[in-house]
């Protein structure tokens, strides 16, 4: 597994995480790699409630606050 990992460019191991912050970065890291182009990333960051990094689009960081990342209701849902 260890000639795998290296030759993917995988050098950190697991098995030295000393604290839950540690894990969160290696984990985002890795969920990064491997969700790329399916659109998933943006839910990770917002479910973690982690800055989400900025494209080409954007300047900065964007904060994954309600007013950044919630969508409004339809019209036709809150008329009801």
């Amino acid at each position: 597994m260890e000639l795998v990992k290296k030759g993917r460019g995988i050098s950190k191991k697991f098995d030295n995480v000393t604290n839950k912050s540690e894990f969160i970065d290696l984990l985002v890291n890795d969920a990064r790699r491997e969700f790329l182009g399916e659109g998933q990333i943006f839910y990770m960051y917002k479910r973690l409630n982690r800055l989400i990094p900025a494209s080409s689009y954007y300047s900065s960081d964007i904060l994954p606050t309600d007013e950044n990342v919630v969508l409004p209701k339809p019209d036709s849902e809150s008329n009801i």
